[in-house]
């Protein structure tokens, strides 16, 4: 099934987020999906399985170093990115 999903990714106790947002988001890309950054999210699409592979690796890899809170949303209804 393919999903869109809007993640956010808040880094706690740092006075620099964003290289830890740059990280995650960087983690995203390397899943092999296409992503869209906003001001306070991320989007991206794909296929159901691949894409909660992928957030998992971007939220454990962050959060080793950082503590983090990651919000997500989820839907399979909802256009593809760029549409």
């Amino acid at each position: 099934m393919t999903i869109q999903v809007e993640v956010s990714v808040y880094p706690l106790k740092t006075e620099e987020p964003i290289p830890v947002i740059n990280t995650f988001c960087r983690m995203l890309k390397q899943g092999g999906h296409k992503i869209h950054v906003g001001s306070m999210s991320t989007e991206l699409n794909g296929e159901s399985n691949r894409v909660f592979i992928s957030l998992k690796r971007a939220f454990e890899h962050v959060a080793e170093d950082h503590d983090v809170v990651m919000i997500v949303k989820y839907s399979n209804a909802c256009p593809e990115i760029g549409n």
